[in-house]
């Protein structure tokens, strides 16, 4: 037999429920690290793209060096993708409110988008999806004829990033 979806996000949603509790009880910094993971991860698992943005973002601000990083930063990534590509293909406006769907932000998917790039960045700005998020940035900027702002990203690239693949696009 199959795995009923209901029963398997609502195990995420409490088992982010017992990691959260976890990381708040830990004294050992290594178990509070693990326990911030994967709150982060079950968040993740569980289909709620906003609040795993958050709870990764938490892990990099407490431990920047995080074991995770390179776990996190992916994850990120995978979630800046998917708002903004729903932001590309459901034109909604930034002020409607999102009560139904949570992979996305209640209000303003493709700015969150945005934020998240920008963490990507901030989190591990020597990556490899540092320039990406860059240029990914740039890009939404460009597509919404906001060109005062994709050229600012679009120098900061070619500037900060001068080995980048996208130095000639930029």
């Amino acid at each position: 037999g199959g795995h009923d979806p209901v029963k398997v996000y609502a195990a995420y949603k409490a088992a982010a429920e017992h990691y959260e509790t976890a990381a708040k009880r830990a004294v050992d910094m290594r178990l509070k690290e693990d326990a911030m993971f994967m709150t982060a991860e079950s968040h993740y698992f569980d289909n709620a793209y906003p609040k795993a943005r958050d709870a990764y973002d938490a892990l990099a601000q407490k431990y920047p060096s995080t074991r995770y990083l390179d776990k996190l930063i992916a994850r990120q990534w995978a979630i800046a993708q998917y708002w903004e590509k729903h932001a590309d293909y459901h034109y909604d406006i930034p002020m409607t409110p999102n009560l139904w769907d949570k992979k996305r932000t209640y209000f303003d998917t493709r700015g969150h988008a945005i934020k998240t790039y920008e963490n990507i960045r901030m989190n591990d700005p020597t990556g490899p999806r540092a320039d990406d998020a860059l240029m990914a940035t740039a890009n939404i900027y460009f597509r919404r004829r906001r060109y005062e702002d994709a050229d600012y990203h679009y120098t900061l690239l070619r500037r900060e990033y001068p080995r980048s693949e996208f130095q000639f696009e930029a």
